[in-house]
């Protein structure tokens, strides 16, 4: 069990009545210097989360460019969208 664990580096979790997405570190925005995992899984996962109907994001950290932890509106889309931009990138 302790070996799963050091495999999985973060986790979302979603409340499909609120349409709230929690996330820690998975939506790195502009830091591609903590995507620690392969890339395509990465960008894969992230197009996942596109396909979510988001009102309300919570991340871990405030990341450029929205620079705040609670994003709304269309900030949620366009912080998940500039992760993939930054990751395929890399």
């Amino acid at each position: 069990m302790t070996e799963l664990i050091r495999l999985i580096r973060a986790i979302c979790l979603y409340d499909l009545k609120n349409r709230l997405l929690v996330t820690d570190d998975v939506i790195c925005g502009e830091r591609k210097d903590i995507i620690r995992m392969d890339k395509e899984i990465y960008i894969s996962s992230l197009k996942k989360l596109l396909k979510l109907e988001v009102n309300q994001l919570i991340m871990g950290h405030p990341f450029k460019p929205m620079g705040k932890p609670v994003l709304t509106g269309d900030e949620p889309r366009r912080m998940i969208e500039t992760s993939i931009d930054i990751a395929e990138k890399m």
